[in-house]
């Protein structure tokens, strides 16, 4: 009886753990790697960040591309600040699956379109 009990309270607190919506879904200002930026970000107000995925898969010994590599395809873009991070997101843990982890880089806001040309995006705050 007490193991039915245990069950049937375990079933309850699962239905009702996001009721409130999806759970596993966050905006990526929600996420504390963006906290972490915007703390360490410049003075400059007319600077935004933005991302890509390093490429760094699960079960490999490499750690994707570094941030130097990658400041590379932002060209002439003057970066203010980089830091690596993860994009606080789930993943599927399985060897060859993607890590999560991205390059953030600070740039001024009027560079937007070049680098999203060359396939990063916005991080938002």
């Amino acid at each position: 009886m007490e193991l039915r009990s245990i069950f049937i309270v375990a079933s309850l607190l699962f239905l009702i753990s996001c009721a409130q919506g999806h759970c596993r879904k966050q905006e990526v200002s929600q996420l504390p790697a963006a906290e972490s930026l915007k703390s360490e970000g410049s003075k400059n107000t007319d600077t935004i960040f933005v991302f890509k995925a390093d490429g760094s898969k699960q079960c490999e010994k490499t750690g994707g591309v570094t941030l130097e590599a990658m400041s590379k395809e932002l060209g002439p873009i003057k970066i203010h600040s980089s830091k690596k991070t993860h994009d606080g997101m789930m993943h599927l843990q399985v060897c060859g699956g993607l890590t999560g982890m991205v390059n953030v880089y600070e740039i001024d806001h009027m560079e937007l379109k070049k680098a999203e040309e060359n396939g990063f995006r916005k991080w938002k705050k």
